[in-house]
């Protein structure tokens, strides 16, 4: 081998060493944003990578997620062309963001991503993030004592960019919609981290980590987001059936633990009415997260013209839409005008219509006929539930099981050679 080959390999290594970290990091970072733009620290940090990584042509892992994505942008143009809702900034901005996210599980999973070295941070940054939570829900539930896990002084990448603003409005009412979410500034983000590391432990390592992966399970537990609790048990129920079919103290052990967790849930009123409280105001006016998530994008929709119903109102010209005629739903009373919270799924279909939704299933179901191992369709089942439930179209947590599944996956190929 040459020295230029050896610089080549040490080069590409060095990149596949960094992405590896990053990609669980980001999370975090994108937590804050830049002074000047409204830009997430996490996003700079992945511009960077992608332009020291742009060399040769371009591989794209998905062609029908390409032509949702091509779709989605031709469609927005025009729409912006004949419509008189349009705002440059915002949809520049929105874009942006977009084109970076796609073409950085599109492009750079399968040729930067070892599964078995993102495992391993995922692993690690979940259990860290998981210790926080736990001892910060400790303090808050136990001794009523906040601590606020947030650094200061930098702006907020959030609806509320202000520190000093956010503090105010998680201890209002005496902290009573304050609930612990680590280094995260909501509970979803936290528990939406936690199931990922949590697929990491079980689903990604050359031996199962149990003891962390209870710890997670905890931490996504006292979280108190009925979304991550759901996803949780989902997650365990599926490793237990499918990952150990053979291995009978493993599944005894999983079902004690998980189900011994909830019975301590149970027991403690406070917290089990708090999750039950959650879990039963979806559907009732006011500004309930899982109404907000789950219903209000389809209460605009059907608020829509049928020329939008069909092809949307433009991919990142939603807030000015709703602004520039009024519209609102039931459940928007502490909601500012335009504002876009709704779930992934919702944000699609308002954004793009029946068409570009169409093309949107048509890219699940190809991911799904495609990748038919248990390990890697646990991914996909998780990220669909997160996108049904969460709003993170927008937000660097959408891509992340798509990167995960789509890189290069070292940990079973290994496996499946050292059983030959």
């Amino acid at each position: 081998m040459s020295g230029s080959d050896i610089t080549i390999n040490a080069n590409y290594n060095w990149k596949v060493k960094f992405f590896s970290f990053l990609i669980p990091l980001l999370p975090f970072l994108d937590v804050y944003e830049l002074g000047f733009a409204p830009v997430s620290i996490s996003e700079v940090l992945l511009i960077f990578f992608i332009l020291i990584s742009v060399s040769g042509s371009l591989y794209f892992s998905s062609k029908n997620y390409v032509v949702f994505i091509v779709y989605a942008f031709i469609t927005s143009l025009i729409l912006n062309i004949f419509g008189d809702y349009f705002s440059f900034s915002d949809w520049f901005f929105k874009w942006i963001r977009i084109g970076i996210y796609s073409y950085t599980f599109l492009c750079l999973s399968k040729k930067y991503i070892e599964i078995g070295e993102l495992s391993e941070f995922f692993t690690r940054f979940g259990f860290i993030e998981s210790i926080l939570q736990i001892f910060q829900s400790i303090a808050w539930y136990v001794f009523h004592y906040s601590i606020i896990l947030v650094v200061p002084f930098l702006k907020l990448h959030y609806v509320i960019s202000d520190y000093n603003e956010y503090v105010t409005h998680i201890m209002e009412y005496g902290g009573s919609v304050w609930r612990p979410s680590g280094l995260f500034l909501e509970p979803a983000d936290l528990a939406l981290y936690g199931c990922l590391a949590l697929i990491c432990c079980l689903f990604y390592s050359k031996k199962p980590k149990i003891k962390i992966a209870v710890i997670i399970t905890i931490s996504v537990l006292m979280s108190l987001s009925s979304f991550g609790i759901i996803l949780i048990l989902i997650i365990w129920l599926y490793w237990v059936f499918k990952a150990n079919k053979n291995n009978t103290v493993y599944k005894l052990f999983s079902i004690f633990i998980v189900f011994s967790a909830l019975i301590i849930l149970i027991l403690n009123g406070t917290i089990a009415s708090s999750v039950f409280y959650r879990i039963g105001t979806i559907g009732q006016s006011g500004s309930t997260t899982g109404s907000l998530r789950l219903l209000r994008g389809l209460a605009i929709f059907n608020q829509l013209s049928n020329f939008h119903k069909i092809f949307g109102v433009g991919l990142g010209d939603l807030d000015t839409y709703l602004i520039k005629f009024g519209v609102t739903t039931q459940y928007d009373t502490t909601l500012k005008p335009g504002n876009e919270y709704m779930s992934t799924m919702s944000y699609i279909l308002v954004n793009t219509g029946l068409v570009g939704f169409g093309i949107y299933l048509s890219f699940i179901a190809s991911i799904f006929t495609k990748f038919k191992a248990y390990y890697k369709r646990i991914l996909i089942i998780s990220w669909v539930i997160i996108c049904i439930s969460n709003s993170n179209f927008l937000n660097i947590s959408y891509i992340l099981p798509l990167v995960i599944l789509y890189g290069r996956d070292d940990i079973h190929s290994n496996m499946m050679g050292e059983n030959k």
